[in-house]
C-alpha cells in the first residue's frame, strides 16, 4: 500500500452549504466552532475508477455514512483508545487543537465508543506499532 497523502479542498461556508444540498459529499461534518468537514463524491468515485484505493481518517458520523453509500466495498475500522485519559494525553501531547476543542472531542467520546460495534473491525491502539501492523494486515486482507 502506497499513502500519497492528505487531499485538502476548501470552500466557502455558502460554497459548502450547497454541496450538502446539491448531495455531493459522501459525509460532512459542522462542529462546534462552526468549522465545516466533508468528503467530496466526486473525488472518492474518480479515485475508485481509476483503481485506488481510499483511506478516510473521520469521524463515526462520517465513517457510517461511507458504509451506508458503499456497503461492502468499504471497511470499517475503529481506532479504539485504551481509555479516556490516555485518549486526553494524546490529544493534548499533539498540541493540534485548542483545549476548548480537546474538550469538544472528549466530551464526543462515549458517544463514539458506543458505536465501535457498527464497524467491521476494532482495533486496539495502546502501542502505535501494533495498532498500525493490525490496520495494515485488516487493509491487505481487505483487498484480496
Amino acid at each position: 500500500m502506497k499513502l500519497t497523502g492528505k487531499i485538502i479542498f476548501f470552500f466557502t461556508k455558502e460554497e459548502f452549504l450547497n454541496k450538502i444540498s446539491n448531495k455531493e459529499l459522501v459525509e460532512y461534518e459542522i462542529l462546534f466552532n462552526d468549522d465545516y468537514y466533508g468528503t467530496l463524491k466526486s473525488f472518492v468515485e474518480d479515485n475508485l475508477k481509476s483503481g485506488k484505493d481510499v483511506i478516510f481518517d473521520i469521524d463515526v458520523k462520517g465513517a457510517l455514512s461511507i458504509k451506508k453509500i458503499y456497503g461492502d466495498k468499504a471497511a470499517l475500522i475503529f481506532i479504539m483508545p485504551p481509555d479516556v485519559e490516555t485518549l486526553k494525553e494524546r490529544l493534548k501531547k499533539r498540541a493540534t487543537e485548542s483545549s476548548e476543542q480537546i474538550s469538544e472531542r472528549i466530551k464526543r467520546v462515549d458517544l463514539e465508543i458506543g458505536k465501535a460495534n457498527d464497524f467491521d473491525y476494532i482495533v486496539l491502539n495502546d502501542k502505535l506499532e501494533n495498532a498500525v501492523s493490525e490496520v495494515n494486515r485488516i487493509i491487505n486482507n481487505f483487498k484480496k
